[in-house]
């Protein structure tokens, strides 16, 4: 990955705004991020709005 596209990916985390316990738009946009690389990854659903992600790469577990 190119120093720039971690920056956009950088830049892109800090300006979800998560404040009001809604964590489901960063696991939305990191499921999106880790599906473009082929890494599989599994939201879990915690309360509504608030989501936490699980990713798997090398020989971790598919989904």
């Amino acid at each position: 990955m190119k120093e720039k596209e971690k920056i956009e990916i950088l830049t892109a985390l800090v300006s979800i705004d998560t404040q009001d316990k809604d964590e489901k738009k960063i696991a939305d946009y990191l499921s999106d991020l880790f599906n473009t690389h082929n890494i599989s990854s599994k939201k879990i659903a915690v309360a509504p709005n608030r989501e936490n992600l699980v990713a798997f790469m090398g020989e971790g577990k598919k989904f």
